[in-house]
């Protein structure tokens, strides 16, 4: 199957393409820069042990019916809609043999929680496919975007 590269699209409606900026380019790259945080005693975030996109993005393209947002504005995305919430059977507890009144073992589970972004690839650079409704606001001013505080951004 020939593989389909896409250089320019236009979205529909609400929807919106925004820059994927990460913590980090690759696997490789993550696991020196967790192992480094490590080594240095530093907290590590699950955003970037994860590797997610970052809150803030610059807006690449636009829907006809989207309004007050543009091409170039920097938003602050709202990912509540992505998140994902699984039930994972809890391993390796102490409590193993737990039984309910009736006898029967118990089943420890916990949540856990991921997010998961459409994306797509644009001129070879990953992008995040959005609706209006994701974002949470417009920076107009300042110099508040910095990708967060990231050495490589």
């Amino acid at each position: 199957m020939e593989e389909v590269k896409l250089n320019q699209i236009q979205v529909r409606a609400n929807n919106i393409v925004t820059t994927a900026h990460r913590y980090y380019n690759s696997k490789e790259e993550k696991d020196a820069g967790i192992a480094k945080k490590k080594a240095e005693g530093k907290l590590i975030s699950l955003a970037e042990d994860k590797n997610l996109p970052f809150l803030y993005q610059k807006v690449l393209n636009v829907g006809p019916v989207v309004r007050d947002i543009k091409e170039g504005d920097i938003v602050k995305i709202n990912p509540i809609y992505y998140l994902d919430r699984k039930l994972v059977e809890q391993r390796n507890s102490l409590e193993k043999d737990v039984l309910d009144v009736t006898g029967t073992r118990v089943k420890e589970e916990y949540s856990q929680l991921d997010y998961t972004f459409p994306t797509t690839v644009l001129n070879g650079k990953e992008c995040l496919l959005l609706f209006d409704r994701d974002v949470e606001f417009i920076i107009q001013d300042g110099d508040a975007y910095c990708w967060h505080v990231h050495p490589n951004k």
